[in-house]
C-alpha cells in the first residue's frame, strides 16, 4: 500500500551538491506544501540515505532541525513564517 498525499502548493526550489563515484553532483529539489491523507504506507527512501521518517509537533521539529542542513532550517522557518495565522475568537 502506498501513502496518499495531496499537493497544496509549490513553496521553494533549492540546490545542493553531493558526491557520487568521486564526482560532484548538483541537484535541484522542488519543495511543496502537502497534506497527508493516509500515512500507513509511508517508508524512508533508503536509496537517498533516509533511514527514518516520523511526525513532529512544531516545537519538536525546531529542536530536530538543529542537527539538520542549513537549507532545511531555512525552509522550515520560511514555511512557518508564511503560513496563514490561526485566529482565536
Amino acid at each position: 500500500m502506498r501513502h496518499q498525499s495531496e499537493i497544496k502548493k509549490h513553496l521553494y526550489n533549492t540546490w545542493h551538491t553531493y558526491t557520487q563515484n568521486r564526482k560532484s553532483i548538483l541537484k535541484k529539489t522542488f519543495w511543496y506544501e502537502m497534506e497527508c491523507v493516509d500515512d500507513k504506507g509511508m517508508a524512508p527512501q533508503k536509496e537517498e540515505g533516509i533511514d527514518d521518517i516520523r511526525w513532529f509537533y512544531e516545537t519538536d521539529a525546531k529542536i530536530a532541525l538543529v542537527n539538520s542542513y542549513p537549507s532545511m532550517r531555512y525552509l522550515f522557518k520560511q514555511f512557518i513564517k508564511n503560513r496563514p495565522k490561526v485566529q482565536i475568537l
